[in-house]
């Protein structure tokens, strides 16, 4: 993981401010991929899913079936493969 010091050592000293604010979330993007903690799913009932091609590969946790599902685009799947 990239961290605030890394990235901040990449900068010139007189790098425009724009350079710095960039380099600052460069942390925020790569703690989404690389987590150091258990990542907290957002919960929604099955009668409130979003729909599934406004969020193709994403996950959430469906708190009234107790399951996490994946959007494959089209619709939300569990762990087994089936359509929640």
């Amino acid at each position: 993981m990239v961290s605030l010091r890394q990235t901040s050592s990449l900068l010139e000293p007189d790098a425009p401010m724009w350079a710095q604010r960039f380099a600052q979330r460069l942390d925020k993007r790569y703690l989404l991929l690389w987590p150091r903690s258990p990542v907290r799913f957002w919960n929604v009932t099955k009668a409130n899913l979003p729909d599934p091609t406004d969020w193709p590969n994403s996950m959430l946790y469906v708190s009234d079936v107790k399951k996490l599902a994946v959007s494959d685009g089209t619709t939300w799947r569990d762990a087994m493969g089936n359509a929640i």
